[in-house]
């Protein structure tokens, strides 16, 4: 019976936290998958998120407002990774890092010191706290902004717009050739994807309680896990809609797998090593299920 309580509070947190990590996963299905980016800042524009939050909440009393606040810190994250790769001409790989890094001082400067706890009225989630509803509360507004998230890149990718920005990346020849403005296509991705880790950061930090400075660290390791967990699910036609739902699956398995490892007492510092065994064992079992379908993808 005690095993039966610890397996059911293992998947009741696995898939509370899945649904969170997804708007994150999301991010990246947008810059690795539909304009095939290999954007680093995600660590960053996570933290940045976090930070902008907790500042907002702490020094200026406007919890929700935060929220809205990290969504723009982190899209404008994406647009410096942009302005240095597609305006400037640094190396894509390098822009993200650079971006990344220079975060980690402005989120110093946001927060004035390495951590903000969130308590209280501080905390959106806090009143839900001591109630036998919280659970189910908590979870139905991370599932109602994941929906919505979704439903809303959804359209985008959908649209006439969306369909330039598909193109982008496996032909931005072609899409300049139209017309097209790939630089510009590229950038709204970065936008799109940095502004999702963003909000994901500021509600990862209202969940724990607390804003660090080093909450971004492994953020991108273990959203590319939980894609590549999603990706090797789905089924060999490789629609937007199968890989959205893929991402959401896959975060889920991913924080499922995390939990249970370390209810079992693996050792927290051996979480990243994990992880990368993770991504390694997703590749090849899709390798196997899908061929080479995804050559010249990042996904």
């Amino acid at each position: 019976m005690d095993a039966l309580i610890q397996l059911l509070d293992v998947l009741k947190t696995s898939i509370q936290q899945g649904l969170l990590y997804s708007i994150l996963t999301l991010g990246l299905v947008v810059t690795f998958y539909v304009i095939r980016y290999p954007d680093l800042t995600v660590d960053g524009s996570f933290a940045i998120g976090a930070a902008i939050a907790a500042a907002a909440a702490e020094f200026y009393r406007m919890p929700w407002s935060g929220l809205v606040f990290a969504t723009i810190g982190g899209a404008a994250a994406g647009f410096l990774t942009s302005f240095l790769s597609e305006r400037l001409g640094v190396n894509r790989l390098l822009s993200g890092i650079l971006v990344m890094t220079g975060l980690y001082s402005i989120c110093l400067r946001v927060m004035t010191r390495s951590n903000i706890p969130l308590k209280g009225s501080n905390n959106i989630l806090s009143s839900f706290e001591g109630h036998g509803y919280s659970y189910v509360v908590v979870t139905g507004l991370f599932l109602l902004v994941s929906l919505v998230l979704y439903a809303l890149v959804y359209w985008l990718l959908r649209s006439e717009y969306g369909l330039y920005l598909r193109a982008v990346g496996p032909s931005a020849d072609i899409v300049s050739a139209m017309g097209r403005n790939e630089k510009a296509l590229v950038t709204t991705g970065l936008v799109v994807a940095n502004g999702l880790t963003g909000l994901c950061g500021a509600l990862a930090a209202h969940q724990y309680g607390l804003a660090d400075v080093n909450m971004g660290s492994g953020m991108l390791i273990a959203g590319l896990a939980a894609l590549y967990l999603g990706s090797s699910l789905v089924r060999r036609i490789r629609t937007v809609a199968n890989i959205m739902v893929g991402a959401v699956v896959g975060s889920i398995i991913y924080q499922l797998v995390k939990n249970a490892a370390l209810r079992v007492g693996l050792n927290t510092n051996d979480l990243k090593l994990i992880t990368a065994v993770l991504v390694v064992v997703a590749l090849l079992f899709r390798s196997r299920r899908q061929g080479n379908d995804g050559e010249g993808s990042f996904l």
